[in-house]
């Protein structure tokens, strides 16, 4: 991580345009004024890094450059209607579609709800939580303290990000 700072600072000190290749997502974010992401040898989308993580041409663009929880939800245009509750939506989008949520844009409610927490993992500067909805969805919810809550307790789920994107089309199962 040292290495890539110093190597960041000198190439926009120096002004040095450079193509890097890398697998590391966050590397990639951090290097890059312009990430490409490829799949099966194609450029699938290429944009900021901040464009990217806040629209993601495909679901697995989404999943690839970031935590996503991908949900199912049926949209009446503006909003979807989620396991989550209602999703504002960025663009207008009507029928089954399938919603990105990502973890920072979820907020637990302790003790209100039918969600159960199943996995707590404290990474010192956040928290991550597995949660299962009533229906089976399972999402993971990014905190920025430590935990305060414990596998098995039960919560409620609120969105609170900006509108989110709508894929058309039935969510399929991403792996947690």
């Amino acid at each position: 991580v040292q290495v890539r700072t110093e190597v960041h600072h000198l190439l926009a000190q120096l002004g040095i345009t450079t193509v890097f290749v890398t697998h590391d997502q966050e590397e990639a974010f951090v290097l890059g004024d312009e990430v490409a992401v490829m799949a099966g040898g194609e450029i699938v989308q290429q944009a900021p890094p901040s464009e990217l993580y806040d629209a993601p041409a495909t679901p697995w663009v989404a999943d690839f450059v970031g935590g996503a929880n991908l949900v199912p939800g049926e949209a009446d245009g503006a909003t979807a209607s989620t396991p989550l509750g209602p999703v504002p939506l960025r663009e207008s989008v009507t029928g089954p579609v399938t919603v990105l949520v990502r973890p920072e844009q979820l907020h637990l409610v302790p003790g209100q709800g039918s969600a159960t927490i199943e996995l707590v993992e404290f990474y010192g500067h956040d928290t991550l939580y597995f949660v299962r909805g009533a229906d089976g969805t399972l999402v993971r919810v990014r905190t920025t303290a430590a935990p305060t809550l414990r596998r098995g307790d039960v919560v409620g789920l609120a969105y609170a990000g900006e509108p989110a994107v709508g894929y058309p089309g039935a969510a399929e199962p991403v792996s947690v």
